[in-house]
């Protein structure tokens, strides 16, 4: 009898290389797909921060337009500005190279002060940007008409021998041919100032404008917001002789003085001779003696003396002490005040910093 056999099992073989090549390909895939996805992501992101940068430098050239715009109010002051009455005006465009544009609307606010809007806009794009700025911008008329007297003085006016302060009346012009009458202000004057101790503000009756006290700052007296640093660093030094021509300066048929603009001179004793129409501007104590005539303002630091035969036509504004003696002579002259502050440079409006403080008259 046959003994059964017993089955036989075959188990199939494995091959593990084609395992782990399959393995391979799938984490393969995996990483492809996720690689795909980040580029994707990548590209997107990209394109976005591209978009979202265009927009960036649309609105940086819309807000440079607008900047640019302020800015240029200054040296693209309209003539018609100085004669707008108060609460008024004036609308002008202008292009910042290829890549802006602006619009400006200039509002007065007093005869000083005016409020600049402006609007600026990409030339590619709707980007837009709006900026304002208050501008000062000397006003002769509003300068003379605040002064309260034809000194002006922190410690005391000493009038000797023959010298003479005359500040009484309309301070009616004393100038020749070359000064318009038509600028004459009736206002009446004092001979100096204060009379009392000085607790009032310097300011143009029924004016808004930016505080403007006798002594601006420690350093000397100013012209309103422009400060007497600003005011001497620009000066141009004076000779002894102002005047070589020996035109009399306000006096003569010829016209005005042969000079006129802003001047100093160093602290010290001087004797000068000929004429100069201008702002002087003393850093220090200084002593004017021989016989010139100085048709303006005189603005100064310290101790101010007029001695000899000098003849100051305007207005002295001065930190310290004043002294008249000699056959020296001060005459304020509304005319003589007026007609220097025309300059260009005086009458460069200006930007003021944020801060800035503003009120009614005191």
């Amino acid at each position: 009898m046959a003994q059964p056999t017993e089955p036989v099992v075959r188990l199939a073989s494995v091959n593990r290389d084609t395992s782990d090549a399959g393995a391979a390909l799938a984490l393969v895939l995996l990483l492809m797909l996720a690689l795909s996805v980040l580029g994707v992501g990548a590209l997107t992101l990209a394109r976005r921060q591209a978009v979202v940068g265009l927009v960036a430098v649309r609105v940086l050239q819309a807000s440079l337009a607008a900047e640019s715009g302020l800015r240029a109010a200054g040296p693209g002051w309209p003539a018609a500005a100085d004669s707008m009455p108060v609460g008024t005006s004036e609308s002008w465009s202008g292009s910042v190279g290829t890549t802006g544009a602006y619009q400006i609307e200039l509002v007065r606010l007093d005869r000083e002060l005016y409020l600049a809007r402006a609007r600026g806009r990409s030339v590619v794009g709707r980007a837009r940007h709006q900026g304002a700025a208050l501008l000062w911008r000397l006003d002769p008329r509003t300068r003379v008409s605040g002064v309260p007297a034809a000194v002006v003085h922190t410690n005391g006016l000493v009038i000797a021998q023959a010298g003479q302060v005359d500040g009484s009346g309309d301070l009616a012009s004393q100038g020749g041919a070359w000064c318009d009458p038509t600028v004459i202000l009736e206002v009446d004057r004092t001979v100096a100032w204060p009379p009392v101790p000085p607790s009032s503000a310097w300011r143009a009756d029924g004016a808004l404008m930016p505080f403007d006290p006798v002594v601006d700052s420690v350093a000397g007296p100013g012209l309103g917001l422009i400060p007497f640093d600003s005011l001497h660093a620009v000066a141009t030094p004076l000779a002894a002789d102002l005047s070589p021509s020996a035109v009399e300066c306000g006096e003569s048929s010829q016209g005005p003085c042969p000079v006129d603009g802003i001047y100093t001179l160093a602290p010290g004793t001087h004797v000068l001779t000929g004429s100069v129409r201008g702002v002087l501007v003393v850093d220090g104590n200084v002593t004017l003696g021989g016989d010139a005539l100085i048709e303006g303002w005189v603005l100064a630091a310290g101790d101010l003396r007029v001695s000899g035969s000098v003849r100051i036509l305007g207005v002295v504004r001065s930190r310290g002490r004043v002294e008249v003696d000699g056959a020296a002579r001060i005459q304020g002259d509304t005319c003589a005040a007026m007609t220097v502050l025309e300059h260009d440079w005086l009458r460069t409006p200006r930007m003021l910093p944020p801060g800035t403080g503003l009120g009614p008259p005191v």
